[in-house]
This record gives structure tokens, sequence and C-alpha cells, in this order.
């Protein structure tokens, strides 16, 4: 069934962007994880009302106690930006004044991380090991994407390295049908 919902999410997103219509479509998705295991997910859909997907937009399964996932990004030189599932958050360092909601936590306080993901950046997700099972959905609107283009633009600083994942939530996606800008020249980019 969810799968249904996505696709016919994706479909109508891709309509939506064909005809110049509102690309309002909010959705969700859920992915299994194989607890212990690493993976690598990516924002493909943004918070709405915004361009970027909030890292509270990303939740964890019921099952998940305090610290039992943990995600990181790519902070453009290292994996080192990390945040940690918790399933009650605190506003401040305290410790004694709880938010009453769950959501991604920095490691000492169990605050709240402000992170946003561009549409398609990616991060790594992993659930605790000792875990039956586990998953991370992933929930917002579709990215807005202008009617007049062919392929949803990204930029890119010239020697940096991104990490990169599909920006919209439509399955798989052939390396042949990611373009690079037209002033690149043979050997300009690399995946």
């Amino acid at each position: 069934m969810k799968k249904m919902l996505i696709g016919a999410v994706a479909m109508a997103a891709g309509i939506a962007m064909a005809d110049g219509i509102s690309s309002d479509i909010v959705g969700y998705t859920t992915v299994d994880l194989v607890p212990g295991n690493q993976v690598m997910k990516g924002a493909s859909f943004v918070t709405v009302g915004d361009d970027e997907l909030s890292i509270q937009d990303i939740t964890m399964s019921d099952n998940c106690g305090d610290g039992d996932a943990q995600i990181w990004w790519w902070n453009g030189a290292t994996y080192d930006s990390m945040a940690f599932w918790f399933t009650d958050l605190y506003a401040d360092e305290s410790g004694e004044t709880t938010l009453g909601y769950a959501g991604w936590g920095d490691g000492m306080y169990w605050m709240p991380v402000s992170k946003t993901f561009a549409p398609g950046e990616a991060f790594w997700i992993q659930a605790n090991g000792g875990l039956a099972s586990a998953s991370i959905t992933l929930a917002g609107q579709v990215a807005a994407a202008s009617s007049s283009e062919q392929y949803y633009g990204i930029p890119l600083t010239p020697g940096e390295q991104v990490q990169m994942t599909n920006p919209f939530p439509t399955g798989a996606l052939n390396i042949q049908n990611i373009k690079m800008s037209d002033n690149l020249g043979d050997g300009d980019a690399q995946i």
C-alpha cells in the first residue's frame, strides 16, 4: 500500500511539474532498516513550506529508545556531524525541562539538533544492533521544480565533494539520468 501511495505521489509530482501546476504534494516514505547496519538515505522530501528537510522530520519507529539510532552527515570534510534518536528531548542543558516529544538530539544534553538537508542531500543512519527491527520515516512536501526545466538543478561548488541521493521519493534513479551543466567538458566531473 505504501509503495502504491509513493508511486501515486511521484506520478502526481511529475505531472504537476510538467504542467506547471503547484507541487504542494505531501507524503511520507518508510524504509525498514537492518539493525546494526549503516545505510545511506537522503532528503526525498522537504519540510512543508520550506525548501529543505529538517532533521526533525525524519523519525524512527516506535520501538527505538534513547540512543537506539544515530544519524550523521558529510559536513564538507568529514562525517563527524552526528545526532542520536531520543524519545524525549530536553529544552535546556539542565536536563530538567523536557519538550515532551521524540527527535534527534545531541549526545551530551539530549537537546534538539538543528540541521536541514537540501533536496537529495544524503546522510548515514544506523539503528542499534540490539533491536529486532527498526524503520525510518521521512515526511514532508515534494520539492518544487520548475516546469520549464527538464532536470532538477542542484548547485555544486567546484573542488568540493557532495554526498547525494535522489531528491524525489520515486525509487531507483538511473545514473544516466543525472546530467551535469553544459559548461563542463570531458572528465570535468566524477561520480
